[in-house]
């Protein structure tokens, strides 16, 4: 019995042991005379690094449970992210028309569609809205009315309305 109870005591520590390593102490990266300190390791985020003018950034890591190496650190450095451009949440008419005469539709076109609404009420109200509006909001139903007809997705559309705003 006691020669089990020893047994266990030795084995306990290797069976019951954590799978997932403790996270690491912050530790220093060195690129030239630079020293860059890894603050953090996550697997969901990456790496939380202070740069030498002590400011902290993100390196995406497909494995955060490595080291962060130098040859990742300088390889993460000289490929910045790409910055992500907002969808302007409104466009002018001319902007809008200019863009989807770019797509080969043309406002005969499009108030043809508008005119075949069934709806006497809904045709007027639409109909109004395309030739009265000064401006065109991403989330007006009558975006997304003309978007469905045009097989456009909600992408194509968001990508229309940034390449409208730049017209």
């Amino acid at each position: 019995m006691k020669s089990l109870l020893v047994l266990l005591l030795v084995i306990a520590p290797f069976v019951f042991a954590q799978e997932t390593p403790p996270a690491p102490e912050p530790y220093t990266l060195t690129i030239g005379d630079a020293a860059y300190i890894v603050l953090s390791a996550d697997a969901a985020d990456g790496y939380r690094v202070q740069t030498p003018a002590a400011r902290v950034i993100g390196i995406p890591a497909a494995d955060a449970t490595q080291p962060l190496t130098v040859a990742a650190l300088t390889t993460a450095l000289a490929t910045p992210p790409t910055p992500v451009v907002p969808v302007p949440t409104v466009v002018t008419r001319r902007q809008l028309f200019l863009w989807l005469n770019t797509q080969g539709h043309t406002r005969a076109a499009l108030r043809s569609m508008l005119e075949a609404i069934p709806d006497a009420t809904a045709r007027e109200a639409a109909l109004i809205e395309f030739d009265e509006a000064r401006d065109f909001a991403r989330t007006h139903p009558l975006i997304n009315q003309l978007a469905t007809a045009l097989g456009f997705t909600s992408a194509q559309v968001d990508a229309g309305f940034t390449a409208a705003a730049a017209l």
